[in-house]
Order: C-alpha cells, then structure tokens, then sequence
C-alpha cells in the first residue's frame, strides 16, 4: 500500500490515548479509505457542469477524460454529488 502522508483530527471521548492506540487509528483509517477512494468511485460521485454547451455530463468516460486533462476549458465545473 502506498503511504500518503495524511492529517487526521481524531476526536475521543477520553482525556488521553496512548501513542499507539492513536497510531492504530490512523492505520485503520488509511486502510479503510485507500481501499474506498478510488478514481473509478470519484467519477461515479461527480458531474461535469460545461456552461459553455449548457450541459451537465454524468458519464464516467467523459468525467475521467475531463478531469484527467492538465488545462481545462473555462467555464467548465467538477461538480459532487454529494
């Protein structure tokens, strides 16, 4: 697995946690998340809004090609579904 360096903000109900316990946490949580974020899963929860062409495109293969390309045209949105 790829080791991306990442800031997590862990809440806990107790005062304090081990150094270890906190390490575990973390372990679990970049398990857990590299495992979900995928390109495939990203295209499948965004749209891309072209004003230019008053259109909203949904497709996956657009999606990918659009925010794959290093310069995108203007007026053109990455949107979340979410």
């Amino acid at each position: 697995m790829n080791k991306v360096p990442k800031n997590w903000l862990l809440f806990s109900v107790k005062n304090s946690l081990n150094e270890t316990v906190l390490q575990r946490q973390t372990d679990f949580l970049d398990k857990v998340l590299f495992e979900r974020e995928t390109f495939h899963r990203f295209c499948l929860a965004s749209e891309i809004l072209d004003i230019n062409r008053c259109k909203i495109y949904t497709q996956q293969s657009y999606i990918r090609n659009v925010v794959s390309l290093y310069y995108t045209k203007p007026f053109v949105f990455i949107f979340c579904k979410n």
